[in-house]
């Protein structure tokens, strides 16, 4: 069946998300879009590296995805159950929500991702919260544009209160028509990826060109354009992809309020150790010389090492508790075969015991 998202969960999925494939072009957002999209641009994740690459690129390099875990999965040494103390499950009031898609939010996941391509566009209407803009900007610090700061003439469309720019940027686009040309101020985070623009304040010229408005029936011909034979498929998709966020959020809270004796050393380091090796596999890059700093930029704007490692032995605690031993044919069954000659098994075993079976488990769901 074609999913919007890759795989379940696939939003927290650390390492093999990065290679999967996309079973279709649409991706519902959650209402934070890529916290770095322009004008703030994710910085180079090998920071200072040129496009070519370290001295020795990741494909002269082997890649041991099985450090560290037994043949089914399991970290070798840890013994996870006896280092987690995992909620009583029969007890759990688990929301609705995991269950039963919301309505609202499957309707505002069609239109911003789906109607909102094919509306109208609209050189009168004021912008208001939430429209749906296409904008042309050339930012500036001290009178002097900076790299990555501009549109180029090229337009982007922005969702007020949706996209996520610079805080600040875009609540200053609404009173304003299009034609409408002027100068926003902004200051760049100190934490922002580029040090040449973190925590300075800086000029952006605007230009709004159109205001898009939404189409407002979903058709079958909508849906074909996204790889879906009908409306109706593409709303169980979207469907099913809003229930998988609220069981992911659900997932996490109990992995936050859960105990845990000890997080080993030795775990978190494998969580660098995998996502370095992550980045370097898909990227081609070696990141030797900047892993301490890709290390940084990855616990800052995605998830901590320690985060990682509890959501981890949470999960393998689960499955340690209900006996869960994967096979061949469950990685088939979990639509995983394809990684296995890239990362081995017991690495695949290892992702789908963390990212698919404790959740399973936990929302009785059956493959």
């Amino acid at each position: 069946m074609k999913k919007l998202i890759a795989l379940v969960l696939a939003a927290i999925m650390l390492l093999l998300c990065g290679c999967a494939e996309k079973k279709t072009e649409i991706e519902p957002t959650d209402g934070k879009v890529n916290e770095q999209t322009d004008p703030e641009p994710a910085p180079e994740p090998a920071p200072d590296g040129g496009e070519e690459g370290g001295e020795e690129s990741a494909e002269e390099k082997t890649f041991d995805f099985g450090k560290g875990l037994t043949e089914d999965g399991y970290f070798e040494g840890i013994d996870a159950l006896s280092l987690v103390t995992l909620p009583d499950f029969e007890a759990l009031e688990i929301p609705e929500n995991c269950y039963v898609a919301d309505a609202a939010e499957v309707q505002y996941q069609i239109t911003y991702s789906v109607l909102s391509q094919y509306g109208d566009e609209d050189t009168e209407k004021v912008v208001e919260d939430g429209d749906t803009v296409n904008i042309d900007y050339v930012g500036s610090i001290d009178g002097v544009p900076f790299a990555g700061g501009s549109t180029d003439g090229a337009g982007t469309e922005v969702t007020i209160g949706v996209t996520n720019y610079i805080d600040g940027f875009l609540p200053q686009l609404i009173g304003h028509k299009p034609g409408d040309n002027f100068d926003i101020d902004v200051t760049f985070p100190e934490d922002y990826g580029s040090v040449e623009l973190a925590g300075k304040p800086a000029v952006f010229n605007i230009t709004i060109n159109y205001v898009k408005l939404p189409a407002t029936e979903l058709t079958d011909e909508m849906a074909a354009d996204f790889g879906f034979d009908t409306a109706e498929s593409l709303i169980r998709d979207v469907e099913e992809w809003v229930i998988s966020q609220s069981r992911s959020q659900y997932f996490s809270e109990l992995v936050l309020s859960a105990e845990y004796k000890e997080v080993p050393a030795s775990l978190i380091e494998l969580m660098k150790d995998n996502v370095v090796m992550q980045y370097e596999l898909n990227y081609d890059y070696d990141l030797s010389e900047e892993r301490d700093e890709y290390i940084e930029y990855y616990e800052s704007n995605v998830a901590t090492m320690e985060d990682m490692a509890k959501e981890a032995l949470f999960a393998l605690a689960i499955a340690q508790r209900e006996g869960v031993v994967l096979t061949t044919e469950d990685i088939e069954n979990y639509g995983m075969s394809g990684y296995t000659e890239a990362y081995g098994e017991p690495f695949v075993k290892n992702q789908i015991l963390i990212y698919r079976t404790a959740s399973d488990l936990i929302f009785g769901v059956s493959e």
